[in-house]
């Protein structure tokens, strides 16, 4: 699939890689990060890209929490996730772990839109809010863009005499290494839940 949209993303380029980094983030970094060594883009460009697509979307949702409120969240939350006993999850931690949390539903898969709703709910400001999940997605980005481009230097040294087959192992790697950060991030969110 990846390869079949690939002449897309080079034609629309950073726009594309914008809503790509909104939608799926960690994946599609380590993916630019190997286009730039193939020379399609540059490195400080597609970094702040990732970090806006990632950022972006959490600043959203949070506004979404502050609009929407705890009242109307407890009566249709459940519409994305967020029901009444979660809400009071969420609550409690935010009242005592905000910078915690906020990490936990940064690393952790599938539950930052609902989190960032219900952490838009508590008395967390903007400005605490984006500095956190900032300073969060500054190193996460970073070191999968790194993959990312070191994946693309060994593909332009050794997998570019076996085309197909690097072209394969290179698949597998991304796909193995997005699959390997989903499982240690919900290990981490599991561990910092109990504590």
């Amino acid at each position: 699939m990846f390869f079949q949209a690939l002449p897309d993303i080079i034609h629309y380029g950073y726009g594309l890689l914008f809503l790509a980094t909104a939608i799926e983030g960690p994946i599609i970094t380590a993916i630019a990060g190997f286009l730039i060594t193939l020379g399609y883009f540059n490195f400080l460009l597609v970094f702040l890209i990732s970090v806006l697509g990632d950022v972006i979307p959490d600043l959203l949702y949070f506004s979404i929490g502050k609009i929407a409120k705890a009242k109307f969240l407890e009566e249709h939350g459940h519409w994305v996730g967020l029901t009444k006993a979660r809400m009071e999850v969420f609550d409690h931690v935010f009242e005592k772990h905000k910078i915690k949390a906020i990490i936990i539903l940064k690393i952790a898969p599938f539950i930052p839109g609902p989190g960032f709703i219900a952490a838009g709910t508590s008395k967390l400001s903007y400005r605490t809010f984006t500095i956190i999940s900032v300073l969060v997605t500054l190193p996460k980005n970073l070191a999968f863009l790194l993959v990312g481009y070191l994946m693309g230097t060994s593909y332009q040294t050794f997998f570019q005499y076996y085309k197909i087959v690097g072209l394969l192992i290179l698949a597998l790697f991304f796909i193995g290494f997005y699959y390997a950060f989903k499982k240690v991030s919900e290990e981490i969110a599991e561990k910092l839940q109990e504590s």
